[in-house]
This record gives structure tokens, sequence and C-alpha cells, in this order.
């Protein structure tokens, strides 16, 4: 936690995720990066959509493209978004941090 004045801040990131939103479905699939501050080791290499999800009918059919699932590097997305996380954090709070 770092605090200045009154705002005390939480750098650490407790959870993140995916979640894709489908038209034909009730509930969300959801892909946990993060959770409880650790980062998931064993990641799915696929989110949920599949190439056709991104077309309309009409323009999936001209495309004549296969389909196929959506793939996904979460690992390195993961660690690009720590990465990024803790440096947002460093340049918000530069004046207020001193790093060891």
């Amino acid at each position: 936690m770092v605090q200045w004045n009154t705002q005390s801040q939480v750098v650490k990131l407790e959870e993140a995720f995916i979640e894709i939103w489908r038209a034909d479905r009730r509930r969300p699939f959801r892909t946990v990066l993060i959770e409880n501050r650790r980062r998931k080791v064993h990641l799915p290499t696929t989110i949920g959509p599949k190439v056709r999800d991104f077309f309309s009918e009409p323009a999936w059919v001209a495309a004549d493209i296969p389909d196929s699932d959506v793939r996904l590097d979460l690992d390195r997305y993961s660690q690009s978004l720590l990465s990024r996380v803790e440096r947002t954090a460093v340049e918000r709070f530069a004046d207020f941090i001193v790093l060891s």
C-alpha cells in the first residue's frame, strides 16, 4: 500500500480475467489470469470465440475461410499486464516511492 496525504493506493493486483460475452449465451466465457495475487501457471491457448464470431453471416460466407478457435498467448499477455501495472504504479507514485 502506498499512502500520500490522505490517499491510500493499493499497488497489488488481486485478480485479472478476460471475459468473452456472446449474444447467444447467458453467461460469459471467463478465463482467470491472476487470482489471489498469483498468476495462473497453466493458461489455455484459446479464449472462447471462433473466427466466424467476428463476422456477420453474409461476410463470413463471402470470406470463405475455415473456422477455428481464436488463439491468444495468455502467458505472454499476463506477464505484459503485470509489467504494465507495476510500471504504471511506479510512474504514478514516483515522487512518493523510494525504490531499494
